[in-house]
């Protein structure tokens, strides 16, 4: 999976999981690798995070671009801390578009036979 150039290398793979509310449900683990067959794969379980969706949608638009509307399935890399008050830092890079991209590979993977 390209992500767009981007390095990776110390930062995390971001997914919204869950918007209820006011709070946003967030699934945080290291970024995946990716295997033969173009999958996702994660070394080691996601830790859920938990914000408040308006301060998340604030600091989304003061350091992503373009700014836009957020939605379940969205995902972004950036580094993140254990310490709950700065839990993310900036720059934010949104990756949505490959993580849909490589979300469609794994689906087709699973469901289609191997044509020789």
């Amino acid at each position: 999976m390209d992500w767009s150039g981007l390095d990776t290398t110390g930062l995390s793979y971001i997914l919204v999981d869950e918007i209820e509310g006011g709070m946003v449900g967030l699934s945080v683990s290291d970024w995946p690798r990716t295997d033969e067959h173009g999958r996702l794969r994660f070394e080691s379980e996601p830790r859920p995070v938990v914000v408040e969706r308006q301060a998340f949608e604030r600091f989304l638009d003061e350091h992503r671009q373009p700014s836009r509307p957020l939605r379940i399935g969205d995902v972004f890399a950036a580094r993140t801390h254990p310490e709950p008050e700065r839990w993310i830092e900036p720059p934010v890079h949104d990756v949505t578009a490959d993580a849909r991209e490589a979300a469609k590979v794994a689906f087709y993977a699973a469901v289609a036979p191997i044509i020789e």
